[in-house]
């Protein structure tokens, strides 16, 4: 995972993740099971991290039938290609300005 800072008290997560797939009953989409690229705004406060709703974004980087190690390694590759569109994206959607714009954080 990694975590960019911002101008206010809020940082930017950026992590992969392995997803089971199948219906999201908060969305009521139908998910497929992969690794997807996540990209969250987070506010760290005394009880820990806080996420608030609807803030952040999720794409599917690999479709997968199985989690494997040789599968991650390769979604994480991939996930250097579109982390900065997430990021730019989560960004303007939030109004956060970064501190720096990060060139290859992954």
């Amino acid at each position: 995972m990694k975590t960019i800072e911002t101008n206010d008290e809020r940082v930017v997560e950026i992590e992969v993740k392995y997803s089971l797939g199948g219906m999201n009953y908060f969305t009521g989409v139908l998910e497929r099971r992969g690794y997807y690229l996540h990209c969250t705004p987070v506010r760290y406060g005394d009880r820990g991290k806080f996420y608030t709703a609807f803030t952040g974004v999720k794409e599917l980087i690999l479709e997968v039938k199985r989690k494997s190690k040789k599968a991650e390694q390769k979604a994480k590759e991939m996930g250097v290609e579109r982390e900065q569109v997430l990021l730019d994206h989560v960004c303007r959607k939030n109004k956060i300005n970064l501190h720096y714009k990060p060139s290859n954080i992954i």
